[in-house]
């Protein structure tokens, strides 16, 4: 495999994936192959190409973030600076013609595989590492908070063939974890010995069924002292540790408030003893299972960014917390 040095820029991996599959065809026309496209749009600087770049955004705006530099942004999370209605409507409309330019970049790379006839026999998978929070709740970025805006990404799936049902938008849970035991039991590869926290996604696709409503997925933030939370179909719970909000657990009813504007007291959320005692309960597994990491985030001038972005990890094990009793059961 030819190994590419750092993420290339968005429309840099049109060209990356037709060399690619030329040389595959060439090879093979038969084989199976695995290409893995890393694109940081949508992401800081929100830079597009025309006519993407100026798409959204009201060309009267004439503020401190109509560059969309990452730089900018930043001091808004440092506060520095006090973003005004104005200034986050330019921001989110940035976002939008980076989202746009990403998507226009995705579908010529589609294009490109029907156009080979490789298209339909295909397994291909969409999604997103993080979202971005918008000021939602009064935070710009990412990785520093367990609100929906930074953890709801998108999941999109197409089975190889005529597999499953088409153009079909599911509610079920998922995780990105869920990723990896997907493609093993779609493709029929054996994931080996290693233990895998996600869960196939094939018979919920194929289906069109999800039976798992009771699921919970567990989150945290990138903080030495993270904070953790517990996320259901229908409820969240957030043990706030790192100081980024005011500390303390948080409830949130996301059937009744999708958009986490209002916080529930413990005694109105039915089951907040059970979901800070699952936090409380991964946060046990976390300590006893620590291991120091090998690895490092500091490199150089990249660190200080880094950092700020809220990509330097922790490198010590998690407190558990005393979990409270155990609640009547009652489903939030």
């Amino acid at each position: 495999f030819d190994v590419v040095e750092g993420v290339p820029q968005g429309k840099a991996h049109i060209p990356l994936m037709g060399e690619f599959l030329d040389d595959v065809q060439r090879d093979d026309p038969d084989a199976r192959f695995f290409f893995y496209s890393h694109m940081l749009e949508p992401h800081s600087p929100y830079i597009a190409d025309e006519p993407f770049r100026t798409k959204y955004i009201d060309p009267a705006y004439d503020g401190i973030f109509k560059n969309g530099d990452t730089e900018d942004l930043l001091d808004t999370v440092h506060g520095r600076v006090e973003a005004s209605a104005e200034d986050i409507e330019a921001v989110r409309a940035m976002y939008d013609g980076h989202l746009a330019f990403a998507d226009d970049i995705f579908g010529t790379m589609m294009a490109d595989l029907k156009a080979r006839g490789l298209y339909e026999d295909s397994l291909i998978i969409l999604t997103g590492d993080h979202g971005e929070a918008m000021f939602q709740h009064g935070r710009w970025g990412h990785n520093d908070h367990l609100f929906d805006e930074m953890v709801n990404v998108p999941l999109v799936i197409k089975l190889p063939g005529s597999t499953g049902p088409r153009n079909q938008i599911m509610e079920s849970l998922a995780s990105t974890m869920d990723v990896l035991p997907t493609i093993c039991e779609t493709l029929d590869i054996a994931p080996g010995e290693l233990p895998l926290d996600g869960r196939s996604l094939y018979s919920v696709l194929t289906s069109g069924v999800d039976d798992d409503e009771k699921r919970g997925l567990i989150l945290r933030s990138h903080h030495e002292t993270a904070d953790v939370a517990l996320r259901t179909q229908n409820g969240k719970a957030i043990l706030l540790r790192s100081g980024e909000f005011e500390d303390g657990s948080r409830f949130y009813d996301l059937t009744e408030d999708p958009h986490e504007q209002r916080i529930l007291t413990q005694e109105e959320a039915p089951r907040s003893a059970s979901y800070l005692g699952a936090i409380n309960a991964h946060l046990g597994k976390v300590a006893s299972e620590w291991r120091p990491s090998a690895m490092s985030t500091d490199t150089g001038d990249n660190s200080a960014l880094l950092g700020a972005l809220g990509y330097a990890d922790s490198e010590a094990p998690e407190e558990p917390q005393t979990p409270p009793a155990p609640d009547d059961g009652t489903e939030h």
